[in-house]
């Protein structure tokens, strides 16, 4: 355990009140802000500061309520910031979907069915997924392998297995969403993950499409490699901070978005319209500081 020690002096602000800063590294680890409430424990000669989280519980009432409006509503609460949730009256036959999908979704989720109609599930989030920058690689990792996937599948004649392990990677990319979302909901992160969560639903819906000829199958395989190096292009000028760059590439997925909404493969307009949406976000971030 690695253990740092200071001096500093309490400062005095009034006759019977004193302060006493912290260390800015504490403030980081901890993700803390003006306004932060602080716990302190006082034992003897020592006193203990540890950041104070409430802990907050959500009530779902499930009397009436279909299995998806169920699942918006834990989705919700999670987004929210609620510590704990507990859910009640719920149909016996929706116990085990609502805890697969729980744990399936929702990371840091612990589900324990408490009764033949109620179940609690209390998040705790793992460390690793509490730093922005490992959230965030991984986010665009995971659109640059759906994308590489979609590809590969258009060259194969395993699309089965193809279209499986593009709802394993979807279901992945959903999970970072509402990470970033319950995490840092007023940071760019979020709008990063909202539009890979985009990117990565057209490209689902480019899978379900039945392409018989060869000619066609030919022509959305084209474009999906100028997707994947338009997109492999923006994340490495985004870590470049490169303006110009990202600019020059947003206003080509424009014209190319428009050129291609007057053809036939008119639906891989979408994505292509999200990764200029994606570039500009980037340029904005950039250029705020």
């Amino acid at each position: 355990m690695y253990i740092h020690k200071e001096i500093r002096k309490l400062q005095k602000t009034s006759k019977e009140t004193y302060i006493l800063s912290v260390p800015i590294t504490w403030i980081r680890q901890n993700n803390l802000s003006k306004g932060s409430e602080i716990e302190i424990t006082t034992f003897k000669d020592k006193v203990v500061l540890v950041p104070y989280h409430k802990e907050l519980e959500k009530i779902i009432d499930s009397d009436g309520k279909t299995l998806i409006e169920i699942k918006h509503l834990i989705v919700s609460s999670y987004i929210n910031g609620f510590d704990k949730i507990r859910i009640k009256n719920l149909p016996a036959e929706f116990l085990e979907e609502i805890k697969e999908f729980t744990t399936s979704y929702l990371i840091g989720a612990i589900v324990k069915i408490e009764s033949s109609k109620s179940l609690s599930i209390t998040f705790s989030i793992p460390d690793e997924f509490i730093n922005k920058t490992k959230v965030l690689e991984h986010l665009f990792y995971l659109a640059e392998e759906f994308i590489k996937i979609l590809l590969h599948k258009t060259r194969t004649k395993r699309k089965r297995k193809q279209k499986e392990m593009l709802y394993i990677m979807d279901k992945e990319v959903d999970k970072h969403y509402y990470l970033s979302l319950r995490m840092f909901p007023t940071e760019t992160i979020s709008k990063y993950a909202y539009i890979i969560e985009n990117i990565c639903d057209s490209m689902i819906n480019i899978a379900e499409l039945k392409i018989n000829s060869k000619k066609e199958n030919e022509a959305i395989n084209k474009i999906l490699e100028y997707i994947l190096e338009k997109y492999r292009f923006i994340i490495s000028n985004y870590y470049f901070k490169s303006i110009d760059n990202l600019s020059s590439t947003a206003h080509e997925l424009k014209l190319k978005s428009i050129q291609l909404r007057k053809r036939r493969f008119s639906f891989l307009n979408e994505p292509i319209r999200l990764l200029k949406d994606l570039a500009e976000v980037m340029i904005d971030e950039i250029t705020a500081f």
